[in-house]
C-alpha cells in the first residue's frame, strides 16, 4: 500500500487580460496530457481565482516528486466554434517547501 503525503499547492493569479469568465478548473496529473489528469478534490467545480491566488491540498504517493498542474479556462480545453478553449500547464516540484505555480 502506498504511503501518501499531503502537499499544499498555490496557484498564483497570473491570468491578466481578457478571460471568458471569472474562474478556472484545476486538474493534477502524473503526465503532461490533460486528458489523463484528475480534478482536484474529485470534482470539476469552477474555481474563482482571487487576486491573492488559490491554495489547495493534494495527497500524493511519497515516492512521486513531481506532478503536472493544469489550470483550464472556464470554456474547456477543446477548441470549437463556440469555445476557444485553453489551459496553462506547469510541472510542480513537490520537494519544495512552498509549492507555487
Amino acid at each position: 500500500m502506498p504511503t501518501l503525503k499531503t502537499y499544499q499547492v498555490t496557484v498564483n493569479n497570473n491570468f491578466v487580460g481578457y478571460t471568458p469568465c471569472g474562474g478556472y478548473y484545476i486538474y493534477t496529473g502524473l503526465t503532461s496530457n490533460i486528458d489523463d489528469a484528475n480534478s482536484i478534490n474529485g470534482s470539476s467545480v469552477l474555481i474563482p481565482i482571487p487576486p491573492t491566488g488559490y491554495s489547495f491540498f493534494v495527497d500524493v504517493d511519497l515516492s512521486i516528486k513531481n506532478i503536472y498542474l493544469f489550470v483550464e479556462h472556464c470554456d474547456g480545453h477543446y477548441n470549437s466554434q463556440k469555445n476557444q478553449g485553453g489551459y496553462q500547464i506547469s510541472c510542480v516540484d513537490l520537494r519544495c517547501s512552498d509549492c507555487y505555480m
